[in-house]
């Protein structure tokens, strides 16, 4: 038999119900009766008219009870046959069948609880209906979403791989992809300025790094000049010390000669002084014997001693004249030894001279090297500093890069920094279902 649920979770049939309602009818009209009976017909004395009002009574009383059993009948069934009815679209309607019709013409409660089921039913259909749409709704999203992501995706792997040209699509149905989407772009035009800077800090970097390379061996050449005039000034400068040291040799030496030459000059004088005197004397020897010629005797040995005198002087002139000669001999030899010296004095101070020259123009060679050098060092120094400020700046570049993959906010202050927050609301345009 069909079954309803009562409030308290229980089931019963109607039938059973029913009986149970028209049994206990039945035992209130027997009670009433039997009341009535004790109360009113039993307190007559007439047998008679208690004999007659007793049929009419128990006559009334099964007219009742024959009553309640056809009305109990006839409800019972109609209604058993309508709840089995509304029972059995029931199911129908829970099986997902919602062209079930739930029409009656009752207005009673079976009544109204055909239109509530046909009121669910409605609601139900237009609960499904909607979320079916919904269901649409949300897996088309889900689909846009899953495309738009996976063109993300595409866009930011290109931009992984080096290509900073690429920009997502934007354009969205959902106002959280669209932010998302400009803020990629956004994030990928930084990225990409920020890169370019970097690119060319680092071909400053390198080109700084040539120079410093340049520089470098351009102060290794000058170095190796430096040490080369250094060591040909030095070798020139010892050069000259030697020059001047057999120079000052070579003086004294020509000092002593020339002093050799004045004693042999004072000799001469000597013996010039002893010609003349010897001279005076043969005059003197002339005079005497042109007057002992004349005084002399036909001997003449008075000559004979004059003549013998002059031949003595004469001797002895020739013999000073001899010594003369000796000592003019000495005197040319000596002034020749003198002229060469003083020419190898001249040769050796000629000598010295281009020497030291040499040495002054190696001195000024090597200070116009340490000055090259100096500016060299300049040169290298600001290259240096160049160097570290594109370091500097790469570096902060790269810090700005990094706060990216880390998620961390950069600096305020940095103007290449990047500020990608990713929009709320993505669940809240997608999750509805």
């Amino acid at each position: 038999m069909e079954q309803t649920r009562t409030v308290s979770g229980g089931t019963r049939t109607i039938a059973t119900r029913l009986t149970g309602v028209l049994a206990a009818a039945g035992v209130v009209i027997v009670v009433f009766a039997g009341y009535i009976y004790v109360q009113i017909v039993a307190p007559i004395d007439d047998p008679a008219v208690r004999s007659s009002v007793t049929s009419g009574f128990a006559g009334l009383v099964l007219a009742s009870v024959i009553s309640l059993v056809l009305v109990g009948v006839t409800f019972g069934s109609n209604t058993a046959i309508t709840l089995r009815l509304l029972s059995s679209k029931a199911n129908e309607l829970e099986e997902g069948n919602m062209d079930v019709s739930f029409r009656s013409s009752r207005r009673d409660e079976i009544g109204q609880l055909a239109t509530g089921l046909a009121a669910m039913r409605d609601s139900l259909q237009e609960r499904i209906e909607t979320a079916e749409r919904r269901q649409r709704e949300t897996e088309l999203r889900n689909e846009n979403l899953q495309s738009t992501a996976e063109h993300y995706n595409e866009v930011l792997q290109d931009v992984m791989d080096g290509d900073l040209s690429r920009r997502v699509d934007a354009e969205s149905e959902s106002e959280a992809l669209t932010e998302i989407g400009e803020s990629i772009n956004t994030t990928i035009a930084e990225l990409q300025r920020t890169t370019t800077s970097i690119s060319r800090e680092m071909d400053n970097l390198s080109a700084t790094a040539e120079e410093v390379a340049a520089s470098a061996d351009e102060v290794a050449t000058t170095s190796a000049r430096a040490a080369e005039a250094g060591t040909v000034g030095r070798d020139a400068a010892a050069s000259a010390i030697t020059e001047m040291d057999t120079v000052e040799s070579e003086i004294e030496t020509a000092a002593a000669e020339i002093e050799t030459l004045e004693g042999e000059v004072e000799e001469i004088g000597e013996i010039v002084r002893l010609i003349g005197e010897i001279a005076r004397k043969t005059n003197i020897l002339a005079v005497n014997a042109r007057i002992e010629s004349s005084r002399t005797d036909e001997s003449g040995q008075g000559y004979s001693v004059v003549a013998d005198e002059v031949r003595e002087l004469a001797e002895e002139t020739k013999a000073a004249a001899d010594e003369i000669e000796t000592r003019i001999d000495r005197i040319q030899s000596q002034t020749d030894e003198t002229v060469a010296g003083i020419q190898a004095v001249n040769e050796r101070t000629a000598d010295a001279s281009v020497t030291v020259r040499r040495a002054l123009d190696s001195l000024e060679e090597i200070a116009e090297l340490v000055d090259d050098l100096d500016m060299t060092i300049e040169n290298i120094s600001d290259a240096t500093d160049g160097q570290a400020e594109a370091i500097q700046s790469v570096a902060e570049r790269v810090d700005a890069l990094s706060s990216i993959g880390s998620g961390e906010e950069p600096d305020s202050g940095d103007s290449d920094g990047f500020d990608f927050e990713a929009p709320q609301g993505v669940t809240e345009g997608t999750g509805e279902s």
